[in-house]
């Protein structure tokens, strides 16, 4: 089940909520965020199949702050038989956006951005299927104060060539363009996992790429958000040699 527990400032639980599919299968919520009116939003992924098959849904909630009542509930499906999984949230001006996978008829993943308004009705979707109908999936997702929505994971363009990846949709779920950064090795397998924004609304991904066949490095850029062309590039491999990866990363107040 999902289970979302609010604490206050001295660390006193204020509230408990708890979300359990309608066919008590197994729910497993993956992100959450707040807004500014103080909303929580919480996103995952819901088994709603009763039988022993598993097929899972985007679950996104909304709870009311003071006391963990329901605001709303959505839950995303693209049919039967097709899984669909959120691995992130935000907040946007209008609601919230959660983003993952929806796998294909031809068991491949296809990235997916869902966004909904302040009611829970989904406004858009974006599945995202790249070069050759190979497997793309989004880690982390930000959104600017115009409600353009980037986000990051990985897409494979060719083969088994994972590479690293940034989306960029406008507030109306149009894709507007995208970065991929590719490690040096042969079918290097590349990932981004986290993205901010700076104060001019600028785009930070980071992740990690395959540099040597045998290791990963800390992989980091900056993109222009108007075309998603690079502006910086850098990678970072530790003295050692060894494998080297990111999975988050926060901004702080000055832009760092």
């Amino acid at each position: 089940d999902y289970l979302t527990v609010k604490y206050s400032s001295t660390g006193s639980q204020s509230w408990t909520a708890r979300y359990d599919s309608p066919v008590m299968q197994g729910d497993i919520a993956n992100d959450i965020a707040v807004n500014a009116n103080g909303v929580v939003f919480v996103t995952g992924i819901s088994d709603i199949d009763a039988t022993t098959s598993t097929r899972n849904t985007i679950t996104t909630i909304a709870y009311n702050n003071t006391n963990g009542a329901q605001n709303w509930i959505h839950i995303y499906s693209l049919g039967t038989n097709i899984a669909a999984e959120a691995n992130a949230l935000a907040t946007t001006p209008s609601g919230c956006a959660s983003a993952g996978f929806v796998q294909t008829a031809i068991a491949k993943s296809d990235a997916l951005v869902v966004d909904y308004n302040s009611t829970g009705s989904n406004q858009w979707y974006f599945a995202y299927n790249g070069i050759g109908n190979n497997n793309e999936n989004i880690h982390s997702i930000v959104v600017d104060n115009t409600n353009n929505v980037f986000a990051c994971g990985y897409i494979v363009e060719s083969d088994q060539d994972r590479n690293m990846a940034m989306m960029k949709f406008d507030a109306q779920g149009n894709f507007a363009c995208q970065k991929t950064v590719d490690g040096t090795s042969s079918g290097s397998t590349d990932d981004a996992n986290g993205i901010v924004l700076d104060l001019n609304s600028n785009p930070f991904v980071a992740g990690y790429v395959d540099n040597s066949q045998n290791s990963n490095d800390i992989a980091y850029f900056k993109s222009n958000p108007a075309n998603c062309d690079t502006l910086f590039y850098l990678y970072y491999n530790a003295a050692a040699g060894g494998s080297d990866k990111v999975y988050d990363m926060v901004r702080d107040a000055a832009g760092n």
